[in-house]
């Protein structure tokens, strides 16, 4: 599959950025804005016109988009978590939310949980599941308290 620049620009960003922050995108960190793009403006330069704060809210999915790519982008296509991917991620990133992250038969199990087409890989709409179930737990969990 052929990337385009920005693709390959923001994957660029997030192998630089690992470990350090989680910028994958062109625009700073806690700003949103539209991008213009029209006819005739070169697609690896885009253009803000417009620049707002971001909400917490926004600034919170954005943040799960940038955690996704910091690990999708590692082996195979730029956009899929691998197993190994998907590994690192549960290991690295909810160690105090799942339980089991280090036990092999869990990471087998939950990725073919979530791997709906299964193709082997985990796409973003498929991760967003994992997300979803985390956070109907913790909201559970919070009303028992």
């Amino acid at each position: 599959m052929k990337k385009s620049p920005q693709i390959k620009r923001s994957i660029e960003n997030t192998k630089q950025m690992q470990g350090k922050s989680s910028l994958v995108y062109t625009r700073k960190r806690g700003e949103r804005g539209m991008w213009a793009g029209g006819r005739g403006a070169a697609p690896d330069l885009p253009c803000l016109l417009k620049v707002e704060k971001m909400t917490k809210l926004e600034d919170h999915m954005e943040g799960i988009i940038n955690v996704f790519h910091q690990y999708s982008v590692r082996v195979g296509h730029y956009d899929k978590l691998s197993k190994g991917e998907m590994k690192q991620l549960i290991t690295k990133e909810l160690p105090n939310t799942l339980k089991n992250t280090k036990d092999q038969a869990t990471i087998d199990k939950t990725f073919q949980d979530l791997d709906a087409d299964k193709d082997g890989q985990i796409d973003f709409s498929e991760f967003v599941n994992l997300v979803v179930r985390v956070l109907l737990t913790a909201h559970e969990d919070i009303h028992k308290e």
